[in-house]
């Protein structure tokens, strides 16, 4: 059901935090190959989607400025001090860098930049004790919608050999982003592999029209949860997986966001 009532999300908050955990899990392995990837000691390249190197190609000195005000920008959206003026400079930092590198915007970068205007517009930029209207929350459902719905039609309409699994199969040996122990291992075995693929494409092809569906909007964010964590162990897709699950406290609503933080807490007060 979509209100568009007034809200206070604490799930704000917690995105918040994972979204710069996973930024900067993203972000600070890049550093050692910051001049040689996007200043002028590198090859800039000018395929990119916005061909920034036509106007400008970065000093050495320019792009670690630019990489210091995005490891600094995500520290205080972490910390939750000068929350927007940290996500500008995110946003500013991380696209003049990626502008420049040009053919390596990666899904997790693009959903990153998403995800750090979201929480820009969100309700006290992220602070999770700020009441608002919920359309940063139904702009960043939307964006995720896109995010798996695309993939999952595209397969279904486009690659009909993901139903036999054999796709799958092959990406776990892919030398480009497979080769992890896990999905070597299951990779020649069809019996499992097959239904993992259908279980992929019933529910990426699902996800647009079945979040939208209170009761069932957490079991379906259960199981993309379980969904990112194989792929984390099975494929090497970078960051994606910690990326993507990062927002997923706001794709609830806020009363089921309220009691899932209630039975987390009171878990780890048991312990």
């Amino acid at each position: 059901m979509i209100t568009l009532k007034h809200e206070t999300h604490r799930g704000w908050a917690w995105f918040r935090v994972l979204f710069a955990f996973a930024a900067l899990l993203t972000w600070v392995p890049r550093g050692p190959h910051v001049v040689e990837t996007y200043s002028s000691e590198g090859i800039p390249l000018l395929a990119g989607h916005v061909k920034i190197t036509n106007l400008v190609i970065w000093s050495p000195t320019t792009a670690w400025l630019l990489y210091a005000l995005l490891i600094a920008s995500l520290l205080c959206v972490g910390a939750g001090r000068l929350r927007r003026i940290g996500l500008v400079g995110f946003v500013v930092s991380s696209c003049a860098l990626m502008f420049a590198e040009g053919l390596n915007m990666k899904a997790y970068d693009r959903l990153l930049f998403w995800q750090a205007v979201m929480l820009f517009l969100s309700p006290g930029a992220g602070s999770g004790r700020t009441s608002g209207p919920p359309a940063a929350r139904y702009a960043m459902l939307l964006v995720y919608c896109g995010l798996y719905g695309s993939t999952g039609w595209n397969k279904i309409l486009g690659e009909p050999r993901w139903w036999s699994g054999l796709p799958l199969q092959y990406d776990f040996v892919h030398r480009q982003f497979g080769g992890l122990p896990l999905g070597v291992w299951l990779s020649d075995k069809a019996f499992l592999v097959a239904p993992m693929s259908w279980a992929t494409l019933i529910w990426e092809g699902g996800f647009p029209f079945l979040i939208w569906f209170k009761r069932l909007a957490p079991i379906v964010l259960a199981v993309g949860a379980v969904f990112h964590l194989l792929i984390l162990f099975t494929l090497d897709a970078n960051t994606f997986s910690f990326v993507a699950v990062a927002a997923y406290p706001v794709l609830l609503n806020a009363s089921q966001f309220d009691r899932f933080e209630d039975w987390v807490w009171s878990k780890i007060r048991r312990n």
